[in-house]
């Protein structure tokens, strides 16, 4: 079985985004046709977290166009760092390229750290404060 070289590209920009809870974040994405193809191209992202929701401004869409993909992020999120698929699909053809999606903590805050000398610093971190309801 022979491969065949699609007949169009993705390019992504930026390729990482980070994010907050109750944020959206954005993506261009460049589909660009590298042979006579007039078919449109039909994206989806693979990998996306629990609860977060994606929207694509135009899809399908005609190479040489660009579409923006945007994602929801929940209030309550799974945090850390997620690599994330965007794939188009013309017939038997398909074309992956990856982006991340970082989803950062809400609060970020600096406690000081005592050294040997005396000097203080502040070193920043990130800590997750839950609500705890009675």
């Amino acid at each position: 079985m022979a491969l065949v070289t699609p007949s169009f590209t993705l390019n992504i920009s930026p390729t990482t985004r980070i994010a907050k809870p109750e944020q959206a974040v954005s993506y261009t994405v460049l589909v660009s046709r590298a042979g006579s193809l007039g078919w449109p191209v039909t994206l989806t992202v693979v990998g996306l977290p629990t609860s977060v929701d994606s929207a694509w401004s135009v899809n399908p869409i005609t190479p040489d166009a660009c579409s923006i993909l945007t994602l929801a992020i929940p209030d309550k999120p799974s945090y850390g760092n997620h690599l994330l698929q965007v794939v188009g699909t013309v017939g038997t053809q398909v074309v992956a390229h990856s982006i991340e999606l970082i989803i950062d903590y809400p609060f970020r805050t600096y406690l000081p750290v005592v050294l040997d000398i005396g000097q203080i610093i502040h070193y920043p971190f990130n800590i997750y404060l839950p609500i705890i309801s009675k």
